[in-house]
């Protein structure tokens, strides 16, 4: 019910062609949600991603995408975007692709800011080598049919998603086939999910969300 508000900062707004462009990505393909003009003004939704949820403001080379009141559907990674031109594009359902294309900003929303998950240990240390597990718990009812996101967030670089789990006893899905020899993940029914870093490396040191 609370109002999120994600910032986006075009440097170089004079090679954007016309609009800039919110997409919303779950566990499934980016949807585009809505477009706005450059010079200002409210922006264009797409319904049928629902769209109408969203509004787009700006102040100065700052565009912000607002969602006056936040819901649990609300949850996902977030994109701004601005074509650069648009020649050799093609549309593939609610998904742009395209060469000339600029992303400006990744954000994530985490829920409602009653977040219903929980992560006990602050902090975690593991000698090189070993496997590093982090828990999270899930607090009320639905956690059956929750998927759970596990994210990364490395200091001076943006967060990441690494994966997501859905059914209880499942496998997860990896945004980036590399992970999969070194994060583990389960789902199981004591409302919990953990998060397994096979052969910890100091590269591995972050700070880790579910």
């Amino acid at each position: 019910g609370k109002t999120a508000r994600i910032n986006c900062k075009i440097s170089n707004v004079g090679s954007c062609q016309n609009y800039i462009h919110w997409y919303q990505k779950k566990g499934e393909a980016s949807k585009r949600i809505l477009y706005v003009s450059l010079s200002g003004g409210d922006g264009v939704s797409d319904t049928n991603h629902g769209g109408a949820d969203f509004q787009a403001r700006q102040n100065g080379n700052e565009r912000y995408l607002q969602i006056p009141k936040v819901k649990d559907s609300h949850s996902a990674m977030y994109y701004c975007a601005c074509w650069v031109s648009h020649s050799d594009t093609e549309a593939i359902g609610s998904w742009y692709k395209s060469l000339n294309m600029n992303l400006c900003v990744t954000a994530v929303i985490k829920a409602l800011y009653q977040f219903p998950v929980k992560q006990d240990k602050a902090t975690l240390t593991k000698g090189s080598g070993k496997t590093a597990r982090i828990a999270c718990k899930y607090k009320g009812s639905g956690f059956d049919s929750a998927i759970i996101h596990w994210y990364q967030k490395k200091e001076n670089e943006a967060m990441r998603r690494i994966l997501y789990i859905q059914s209880v006893g499942g496998t997860p899905t990896y945004d980036n086939v590399n992970d999969k020899e070194v994060f583990k993940a389960s789902k199981n029914s004591n409302s919990e999910s953990e998060l397994m870093i096979v052969g910890a490396q100091s590269s591995h040191s972050a700070t880790y969300y579910c």
